[in-house]
């Protein structure tokens, strides 16, 4: 006998979620022990002193940029963080489909592409080039860098709002025919110029749901569970919410910053040569 059904209330599974969405990743000490390791210990790759140096320094720089040469290329850069959040650490690199996010998966690539020998080069219009190419390709997936949840948020709100459009009705004016079409645009062509800060994006669809999300779970999900997004597709599906509703939600989103005003620090690696 496996004991009685444990029942769960909304409040309950909500206070449960945001614990969770807290924590990027189980073992997140470990993976910031990685980190660490660049600086202490025997495979330190920087002097405590090269360290200091950059902590201490005082200029306003926007960002750092180092260039080293590679067979291969690719990108580092680090993110400034925002609100609470720590600073991102991303690793792109040619021909693999996804950026790297995990820190240890990128402390490790970056002591293979750092190691002896590495000297910086100087920067050169061909290095600018690369380098701007893969600021394109970091804008294109951008997405990929938000934590899965939001990342299904706002897959979710691009489908779900597809279909109240396609509805008779739904839309009750031009205006919010404009304005529901540029969401539309946005979503699904993630353009690189003028996009929304996607964070704040899927939060919205999360605030906007939250309602039918807390109805499924008193309805069908009393016992013991998860309620995920996809379950509650249905009952969105149901009962649409008005477009006006949407529209004036996302209203005050703000336009995400330029790479300059993010990215702290990167490093290239430079597969041309220092007279392109």
């Amino acid at each position: 006998n496996s004991g009685p059904e444990r029942l769960i209330t909304p409040e309950q599974q909500q206070q449960e979620l945001e614990e969770r969405a807290s924590i990027p990743w189980d073992g997140v000490e470990d993976a910031f022990a990685a980190v660490r390791g660049l600086l202490e210990g025997d495979r330190a790759m920087l002097t405590a002193e090269d360290y200091t140096m950059v902590r201490e320094e005082t200029l306003a720089v926007l960002s750092r940029v180092s260039l080293v040469k590679s067979d291969q290329p690719w990108l580092f850069v680090c993110l400034a963080g925002e609100a609470k959040r720590a600073p991102r650490w991303v690793l792109i690199v040619d021909q693999q489909p996804k950026p790297l996010v995990h820190l240890p998966d990128i402390v490790e690539q970056l002591r293979q592409r750092l190691g002896q020998g590495q000297k910086d080069l100087p920067l050169s219009h061909g290095a600018g080039r690369q380098l701007e190419r893969f600021l394109v390709r970091l804008s294109e997936q951008e997405r990929l860098l938000l934590p899965q949840r939001k990342q299904r948020a706002l897959d979710q709100m691009q489908d779900v709002i597809s279909v109240w459009a396609s509805r008779k009705g739904w839309i009750e004016s031009t205006g919010q025919a404009d304005a529901i079409q540029r969401l539309l645009q946005t979503l699904k062509h993630n353009h690189i110029e003028g996009c929304p800060d996607w964070a704040q994006l899927a939060d919205a669809w999360l605030d906007l749901v939250r309602p039918t999300w807390f109805g499924y779970l008193n309805k069908v999900a009393r016992r013991s569970q998860i309620v995920r997004l996809r379950d509650i597709r249905k009952a969105l599906l149901a009962e649409a919410l008005p477009a006006s509703t949407i529209i004036e939600r996302i209203s005050g989103i703000a336009l995400r910053q330029t790479w300059e005003e993010r990215i702290v620090a990167c490093v290239l690696g430079y597969s041309g040569t220092q007279t392109e």
